[in-house]
């Protein structure tokens, strides 16, 4: 199995390549691979052969994931039309993965009434196998606006298998612009997503690793940020080519862009997994003088908070997570986590020349930036870049709770007059056109002013006692989908009473056998019913299920607590072998599939009284993807009225894979008929918070780069 995938790592070739471009996107007087339709035509159909390829985005060739032969491709769809997407899954079999295949998600789209194609596997679907095919099919009854789609089984996301999703307004829009520009930021790693992943659940105890269980490692820091799948890890400085392994760095990189276009030449940073650079290039953004831009910034990294600044030019956010917004500037900078959407405006009224457009990570010191050039029509193209310096990371500030407090719904969509916006800035925003903005069948977001159940939710980075692996849990418990190999939807379709019943059997404390690699469809399920008020005592694995009425307000009151908090470390000293204290925290982007919701709050320190008094009952903002601050706090609302298995976790991939996430059992006696083929389910798969151990990747994947190196002999390297 693995010489297959050698022979394709080696020559990267595809025949048939030129063959899958041309199954793309089928509508009535369609024009363009990955175009919209016409206005005319009531069904997108899109053939999509998912391949893999060796390619070098940041002039690093490595394995990438590639749709009809393009890397990260946009799809779009007019608002209120059919999509029908044909995934075919043509990554051979012997390629790294840690949940046995793919399926895609369409971030930010809530799937009423279609809940079987959300696209997560191992909840609403069983991923699709390699050599297996499954058509999603559903009416897109979304608000228009930006979006993306992304695998949602294992790590595939972070090499390559994702994309911007636009939808387009049926009818007139709110806002007045010439042209679209879209920025996909991606924060890229040189490493296969999921041989990363595979050290990450190995033991992280030191006293419980052996050659046999292998290294644990950090993710670490990207090497590069791609900017529409373009940029150049040798931009900023990194260690030992890895960037920072531990994620934690004493100072940021000197960065220093000398060139728009990077020739060809072999890798010096990384030789040991690296057989040479065919070149790459920065992202040219050009714009006409005079023009007004909406600029579509789409966050698809996997790990990073990002800063996206445009030299030279303010913009004004419009837009967020496809919500309107009151108009608002904060200069040349908006501030972006992962799975994150903002709309802004830039009208090119600068003078002609090329201007610095720059991401910057945030709350990841040592991370490089990533590069584009936004470049007007008629400047010098001689060098193609600005003639001003460099920009450094650390340079700009991230958005202070008080700044992202000040992004709001926009007025006419929770029924408030327009005067009420303070800033000043046009475009005037209308009710009528505001319309079309919002969910299908609604003109109003008013937040309902009192919650019916309220869920409270402690985020912690627990160590399991049974194998020594790190987790992150939510109510010290880290979720896992696995096992069984099914999707939970069908199992709570056929008896609504499934995850009670599980949950009987279950009790709560949950284990997990270190030896336990590969399970089965007969492989018993741990449950946790949450109520959202009281964790296990020390830290447990399971799926982690909180059951929800249709008709429920729900308030989730979120905390992020010291890592080792509720027996994290099992003793007050730490783990033996381990590390004394971890009361650190980290800043959480917390998506949640099936819903938008009411962004109440948000703030640094401890919930409670005082700070509950403080929350935005008039005019909060609605999208499905929210900060939860370091050491911080909190609150969103959103109306359970959409039956399905809705998942909620951290985007942050890493940190979802590892357990930060829960599932919202919504409506389970009010679930659809599923389609009349379902993805099929294997016999056996992969257990998530299985060891990966060396000997299980060599016999699976062979001895390839898929183990990677130690983060101390890669930076010694």
């Amino acid at each position: 199995m693995a010489g297959t995938w050698g022979a394709l790592r080696l020559f990267a070739v595809y025949a048939l390549a030129t063959l899958l471009r041309t199954t793309l996107a089928r509508r009535t007087i369609l024009q363009g691979a990955f175009a919209p339709a016409a206005a005319l035509a009531s069904v997108t159909e899109y053939t999509w052969h998912v391949t893999l390829s060796s390619q070098a985005p940041d002039c690093f060739q490595r394995s990438v994931i590639l749709v009809n032969g393009s890397f990260q491709p946009t799809l779009e769809v007019v608002q209120g039309d059919f999509l029908k997407v044909n995934v075919i899954n043509d990554i051979p079999a012997d390629f790294p993965s840690a949940a046995d295949g793919i399926s895609i998600h369409w971030h930010g789209f809530s799937m009423r009434g279609n809940e079987w194609y959300d696209g997560t596997g191992h909840i609403a679907q069983c991923p699709i196998l390699p050599g297996a095919n499954f058509t999603y099919y559903f009416q897109v009854n979304e608000a228009a606006g930006s979006y993306l789609w992304h695998d949602h089984s294992g790590s595939n996301k972070a090499d390559g298998l994702q994309g911007a999703l636009i939808v387009h307004a049926k009818g007139p829009e709110p806002w007045t612009y010439d042209e679209e520009r879209t920025l996909f930021l991606t924060d890229w790693f040189h490493g296969e997503a999921n041989a990363l992943l595979f050290a990450l659940n190995r033991p992280f105890v030191p006293a419980s690793q052996t050659p046999a269980t292998g290294q644990w490692n950090w993710v670490g820091l990207p090497q590069a940020i791609l900017i529409n799948g373009k940029g150049f890890y040798g931009d900023c400085d990194l260690i030992g080519g890895l960037s920072v392994g531990a994620g934690v760095a004493e100072a940021n990189p000197s960065c220093n862009v000398t060139t728009a276009v990077i020739s060809p030449g072999k890798s010096v940073q990384q030789p040991w997994a690296s057989p040479g650079n065919p070149g790459c290039s920065h992202e040219n953004i050009t714009v006409t003088a005079g023009k007004t831009y909406r600029v579509r910034i789409i966050n698809g990294g996997s790990l990073l908070y990002q800063t996206v600044c445009f030299e030279g030019h303010n913009v004004t956010i419009i837009a967020g997570d496809a919500t309107p917004t009151e108009p608002i500037s904060f200069g040349p900078c908006v501030d972006i986590n992962s799975g994150q959407r903002y709309d802004v405006l830039l009208t090119a009224n600068a003078t002609v020349g090329n201007y610095w457009v720059t991401a910057q990570p945030q709350y990841r010191m040592g991370s490089p930036n990533g590069f584009a050039v936004l470049q007007y029509e008629g400047a010098d193209e001689t060098l193609g870049l600005p003639a001003t310096p460099t920009p450094q990371p650390g340079a700009v500030a991230p958005w202070t709770e008080p700044q992202a407090a000040m992004v709001v719904t926009a007025a006419s969509l929770v029924n408030l007059s327009s005067s009420s916006n303070a800033s000043g800035l046009e475009p005037v925003v209308t009710a009528a056109a505001l319309a079309l903005a919002a969910p299908l069948n609604s003109t109003t977001l008013q937040v309902p002013q009192k919650a019916t159940r309220t869920i409270t939710q402690v985020v912690t980075q627990p160590i399991l006692n049974s194998t020594g692996q790190l987790r992150w849990a939510m109510n010290n418990i880290a979720n896992s989908n696995t096992p069984p190999c099914e999707a939970p939807l069908s199992l709570v379709y056929s008896d609504n009473n499934y995850f009670t019943n599980m949950a009987a059997a279950s009790g709560t404390s949950g284990t997990v056998d270190e030896n336990l690699q590969s399970v089965n469809k007969s492989s018993p399920l741990t449950v946790f019913l949450d109520d959202g008020s009281t964790p296990p005592v020390y830290p447990s694995t399971g799926q982690h299920i909180i059951n929800l009425d249709i008709g429920d307000v729900v308030d989730v009151i979120m905390t992020n607590e010291p890592g080792d908090s509720f027996n994290g470390d099992l003793t007050a000293a730490g783990m033996p072998g381990g590390p004394a204290a971890r009361n650190t925290t980290e800043q959480h982007p917390f998506h949640l599939h099936g819903h938008h919701f009411w962004v109440l709050g948000s703030g640094f320190g401890p919930y409670n009284s005082s700070v509950e008094a403080t929350l935005n009952l008039v005019n909060p903002m609605y999208r499905d993807t929210q900060i939860l601050p370091e050491g911080g706090w909190t609150v969103i609302r959103f109306v359970a009225d959409n039956p399905g298995l809705w998942f909620y976790h951290c985007h942050i991939i890493w940190h979802q894979l590892i357990g930060q996430g829960l599932i919202f059992a919504e409506g389970l006696d009010q679930i659809g008929t599923p389609p009349a083929e379902l993805a099929e389910c294997s016999q056996q798969c992969n257990y998530d918070f299985g060891p990966f151990d060396p000997e299980w990747v060599a016999e699976n994947y062979g001895n390839t780069t898929y183990d990677l190196p130690g983060i101390a002999s890669a930076v010694a390297a």
